[in-house]
């Protein structure tokens, strides 16, 4: 006589398979939020370049506006579906973790800076952000270049995406770190995660902050304060 085993966990409808199926939809639907995040906060950082390049008035203020209502709903939806419906955590939150900071008075010490994102829409709108900032951009969608234009320009801020093709954001942070002047070079992470082993991994490689990919423009302007307060409590000492 064949035996039946009791055991049943792995049987089509039972509870346990029911509970591995609704975990893999909610990582799936985390993921997708996740993914859509990033061309949302691409627009948003486009609305703040339109309006601090557009000179038109009227009919340019209510396209932003109207821009502005419905990324916000689409984020707002967003963060219903994975953090209310669904029961989990989005991967990457709307908001960096970073910390508010008052601009620094008078001209900042951070002037030059380099973006580094393997995504090229992404390293493109927030070098353009920047450029509008009235800052010294340069952009490198691939590590080794990010290693060559920092021996060259010398910038004081970079922002760095740690999931890179060619070499790991972390082994570039190091090589950084190694060239004239990389003692004083502040670095940034940006990634998509933001869970406490995440956050260790960064300190130890030698980051000054990170930020939850994609930042946002409130988020960029905050890190360039934290970054100007930085650099002048260094040449107080």
């Amino acid at each position: 006589m064949k035996e039946i085993s009791s055991d049943s966990e792995d049987e089509p409808g039972s509870e346990n398979s029911f509970d591995g199926t609704l975990g893999r939809h909610q990582e799936i639907l985390a993921s997708f939020a996740h993914d859509l995040r990033s061309p949302l906060t691409s627009l948003r950082t486009g609305i703040e370049v339109l309006k601090l390049s557009s000179k038109d008035s009227g009919q340019m203020e209510k396209i932003i506006k109207m821009l502005e209502r419905q990324t916000a709903e689409m984020s707002r939806l967003l963060d219903v579906m994975t953090a209310e419906r669904v029961g989990v955590v989005p991967l990457a939150p709307a908001r960096a973790p970073v910390p508010h900071v008052s601009p620094t008075p008078g001209e900042s010490p951070v002037r030059k800076v380099l973006v580094v994102d393997d995504s090229r829409s992404a390293a493109d709108i927030i070098s353009l952000f920047f450029k509008l900032e009235g800052l010294h951009v340069d952009t490198a969608y691939f590590g080794e270049d990010a290693v060559n234009l920092a021996k060259d320009t010398e910038p004081h801020i970079v922002f760095l995406d740690l999931g890179l093709p060619d070499v790991s954001g972390y082994q570039v942070a190091q090589r950084l770190r190694q060239l004239p002047g990389g003692e004083r070079l502040f670095l940034v992470a940006m990634t998509g995660r933001d869970a406490e082993e995440d956050r260790e991994k960064i300190r130890q490689a030698g980051f000054d902050l990170h930020v939850v990919k994609p930042p946002e423009p409130a988020t960029l302007r905050n890190v360039l304060s934290i970054a100007a307060s930085k650099f002048c409590g260094d040449a107080g000492q």
